[in-house]
């Protein structure tokens, strides 16, 4: 896809995006007043406010310029996700400790809350798509390969997914049993949350790598990552490693990797290498 292909298709991408943070924004206000179930602000009340606020936050977003590139390089689309948590978990929380488990109030907040975090998840993947596609531009990969962390890594993610799942499906299994929707909804929840990271961390992945940065998946569900967010990259007897500003290294096997000089070629020209003499990343 030429550069020129790739601006085009920004305009289309915005609208969409702004359609999706307006309903994203209007269904935050229904949750917020299906909250106060206790009478405070009745949801028929709702409509009117969350019809404006969806229409402000679409038209605050197809004006700015470039919106889906600016939240891919910045992440601040990720915090879309905590805000539908926020209130979902005040209001469980202080309904819980006051009124003890209350399942129809509870589950008409969920239902808000999964319509919010799937409006979320659409935004990032539409952000993540721009920048990977303006990444790319058309061009083809300096370097590109495909690889999964090493096994001694993948043992010990699992090792953690055991040790974190244990008490949430024990959780989980509390409030099934005794129908409490806290821990039954919350419990749930953070066994997804759980799941998706160990298939983000374990399974084989591919890495295609430009001038601008790299693209993880770019065929299923592009992930974008600058070289502004990388701080270097290491290699050990097994591993070839890709740290990270803010957060934990990208770990690929050197075995799975069909052709590592040129990758290695390609990595000089953008990040420094690591000493890891005598260590284990």
């Amino acid at each position: 896809m030429s550069l020129d292909r790739t601006v085009e298709r920004l305009w289309p991408t915005r609208i969409v995006l702004a359609a999706v943070l307006g309903l994203y924004g209007g269904t935050v206000v229904v949750l917020w007043f299906v909250a106060p179930t206790g009478g405070v602000a009745p949801v028929t009340a709702a409509p009117r406010p969350a019809g404006l606020a969806a229409a402000v936050v679409a038209l605050l977003a197809v004006t700015v310029e470039d919106l889906p590139v600016v939240l891919a390089r910045t992440r601040l689309h990720y915090a879309l996700f905590s805000v539908p948590a926020a209130v979902f978990l005040a209001h469980a929380w202080v309904e819980y400790v006051t009124l003890g488990p209350e399942l129809s109030a509870t589950v008409r907040m969920l239902v808000l809350g999964v319509v919010a975090v799937v409006l979320a998840g659409v935004a990032v993947l539409i952000d993540n798509r721009a920048l990977a596609d303006r990444i790319a531009a058309g061009q083809e990969p300096a370097a590109s390969w495909r690889a999964r962390p090493p096994r001694r890594v993948a043992r010990r993610q699992l090792s953690l997914y055991v040790l974190a799942g244990a008490p949430i499906v024990a959780g989980s299994a509390v409030g099934l049993l005794t129908l409490d929707a806290a821990f039954l909804i919350v419990g749930t929840a953070l066994g997804g949350i759980l799941t998706s990271w160990l298939n983000a961390n374990t399974q084989s992945r591919t890495y295609e790598a430009y001038p601008d940065g790299l693209v993880i998946d770019p065929d299923d569900f592009p992930k974008p990552v600058p070289w502004s967010r990388l701080s270097g990259y290491s290699r050990t007897d097994d591993t070839l490693v890709l740290h990270r500003r803010f957060r934990g290294p990208i770990r690929c096997s050197r075995g799975e990797i069909d052709d590592l000089d040129a990758v290695v070629r390609v990595l000089n020209r953008h990040l420094s290498a690591r000493d890891t003499t005598g260590g284990r990343l």
